[in-house]
């Protein structure tokens, strides 16, 4: 599913990209690695946070 909302967005972005930069096919495309380096980014700064009844010192 994520692959299939990847292509639902990038596809289309990037055409309008590559029509806005008058055929620039190079600068069309840098925006794939740059989002998904945005998203590692973005995972780096999740943090895990878990209900009181699934710590690991919640004396079962």
């Amino acid at each position: 599913m994520i692959g299939i909302g990847g292509a639902l967005i990038f596809q289309p972005l990037t055409g309008l990209t590559i029509d806005m930069t008058d055929g620039v096919f190079g600068t069309a495309l840098l925006m794939i690695p740059l989002s998904l380096l945005a998203s590692a980014i973005m995972a780096l700064a999740l943090t895990e946070k878990r209900h009181a009844d699934h710590l690991p010192d919640a004396g079962y």
